[in-house]
């Protein structure tokens, strides 16, 4: 495509977001961030911690990246509207700030998955792919109404995931198992876990990765560039606070919404949403004790996965391969346990994407990649539209009576058509993952390395081997 249309199509691209970021969103949400990215501004970075010194502000609940990402909102703001405070509540411009980070974190995610064209594409006609994929991304329904729409920055921590196993794969541009790659991939997921607690479940298929292409020591290396890379972030806060009491907030926040599904159309939603997870479900069991075990056992059967499809191949494990296991171990988080929201399952596209990307010229698995990427984008979109602060008091989410007040923190009462949409939502979202999950145990990850337009390098150098 020319250039000149390629930027007609940016701009244009830039025009949807630009007027999407007008919306009002997500509004509980949206209204957090602007509260917290002005207390930043007035109070001071290490204020969210702790609540504001004048006023009445909710208490913070992300780990500290994102407070620097609202700090320079607030700050950016407070050169339009020296009176921030008193129009946080109604400002456009302030929404705007508030998504923005989203769109420029969407928009770094494409030039990666083109950059993972380039990196990997052994011929210059290869990278022609790259354009569908980038549009896959960025038009995506999935990531308008999550980063678009809602305002959520899921982009953020999802694309440090994405970059982190690209880094540890090879495929990002430092050779796979080189220090370079290994400590980039263990700094780039712990910024992922500080901007948000959802990267913490990929550190132990990281650490196997790591050990498997590079090594104990490099291994370690990285470890401690992670531990640096998050005492530098927490430095302003512990410096105020203290490591305890910092660490009892970060701790304690994890249990926020202890419920077994919140709105998230997984398992536990057909168990039943909104259900205490600490009560005991199991004779003495909890719910979120059920949920982390399933978890764990999915976590091992990844892990050892991993191990066996290193050693079946004489160049090791193929970067796809490596972001595709990293993708299932996103659906099967979201899939499995408790306290999951509409949105979490959003760091599994990426990942897919990344895999489409990885692929090598010709290989014959693509499809199956793009097939299952569909399938757990319109879940996702799904999710988010059952649940929109005003479309589920519309048709037809609005269908059927009112089931009952919802526990606090909720969105207030649920109609019988959006717990329809929320359970026919949870079946989609299981056969996504069951497709995902026949895919990457089958024999489609061991053809995701595989070359068609070059079998006679492949055979030398990257061929799969029975067990």
């Amino acid at each position: 495509m020319p250039r000149s249309r390629v930027a007609l199509c940016l701009l244009a691209y830039l025009a949807l977001r630009l007027w999407l970021a007008t919306t009002p969103g997500y509004p509980p949400d949206v209204g957090q961030f602007k509260l917290w990215a002005l207390q930043s501004q007035q109070d001071g970075l290490a204020s969210l911690y702790a609540g504001g010194a004048d006023h009445d502000f909710s208490r913070y609940d992300y780990p500290p990246l994102y407070a620097y990402v609202l700090r320079t909102i607030g700050w950016i703001y407070s050169w339009f509207e020296p009176d921030a405070l008193r129009r946080a509540a109604d400002s456009t411009l302030l929404t705007v700030l508030v998504k923005l980070p989203a769109l420029l974190a969407d928009l770094a995610i494409a030039l990666l998955l083109a950059w993972i064209v380039r990196a990997t594409a052994r011929a210059p006609s290869a990278r022609r792919v790259a354009l569908p994929i980038v549009a896959a991304w960025l038009l995506n329904p999935a990531v308008l109404l999550d980063s678009g729409h809602w305002g959520q920055p899921d982009s953020i921590h999802s694309g440090f995931v994405l970059a982190a196993f690209a880094c540890v794969g090879g495929v990002l541009g430092p050779s796979r198992g080189s220090f370079a790659s290994i400590v980039g991939g263990w700094c780039l997921l712990a910024l992922a876990t500080l901007m948000k607690p959802l990267g913490a479940p990929f550190f132990p298929l990281l650490l196997a990765a790591s050990l498997l292409v590079g090594g104990l020591r490099r291994t370690l290396a990285g470890g401690l560039a992670a531990l640096a890379t998050a005492a530098l972030l927490f430095a302003p806060f512990v410096a105020t606070f203290g490591v305890r009491e910092v660490a009892e907030r970060i701790l304690g926040d994890v249990t926020i919404m202890s419920f077994t599904s919140v709105n998230a159309h997984n398992v536990w939603w057909l168990v039943g949403p909104w259900q205490p997870s600490e009560r005991p479900w199991l004779g003495t069991v909890t719910a979120t004790e059920v949920g982390l075990a399933l978890f764990l056992c999915a976590l091992a059967a990844l892990i050892v996965l991993l191990v066996r499809r290193h050693r079946a191949r004489r160049a090791g494990i193929h970067g796809a391969q490596l972001l595709c296991i990293a993708a299932l171990l996103a659906a099967a988080f979201f899939l499995l346990s408790t306290h999951m929201h509409e949105n979490h399952l959003f760091a599994a596209l990426p990942l897919l994407l990344g895999a489409l990307a990885a692929a090598p010229p010709g290989n014959g698995a693509r499809r199956s990649v793009r097939w299952i990427a569909a399938l757990l984008a319109f879940g996702i979109a799904w999710n988010l539209a059952a649940h929109d602060f005003v479309w589920r008091h519309r048709w037809p989410f609005s269908i059927g009576p009112i089931e009952g007040e919802l526990p606090a923190g909720s969105d207030g009462a649920m109609h019988g058509g959006e717990r329809l949409a929320g359970t026919l939502g949870a079946w989609w979202n299981l056969l996504a993952g069951v497709a995902l999950t026949a895919f990457v145990f089958g024999a489609g990850l061991m053809r995701l390395a595989w070359s068609s337009a070059r079998p006679g390098v492949e055979a030398n150098d990257s061929a799969d081997f029975a067990d």
